[in-house]
């Protein structure tokens, strides 16, 4: 059985976090949804779907898909 190291986990998912931010505040939003996807797909893998850091990329999506609407 595979694990996750927990500490290179949260390492690689906050600065996945600050790039999708970092993005979307660049009004670069196609490539923020890119990055935002991929984070909550590893999310999912690494925490499981009700992990608080799955909930905040569902949020990051739902903020890029709201503002690339506009």
């Amino acid at each position: 059985m595979w694990f996750f190291n927990k500490k290179a986990d949260d390492a690689l998912w906050e600065e996945s976090n600050r790039k999708v931010i970092a993005l979307a505040r660049e009004n670069n939003a196609d490539e923020a949804l890119a990055v935002a996807k991929e984070l909550y797909e590893y999310s999912v893998k690494a925490y499981g779907k009700k992990h608080e850091k799955t909930i905040k990329a569902i949020n990051n999506l739902g903020y890029i898909l709201t503002k690339k609407k506009d």
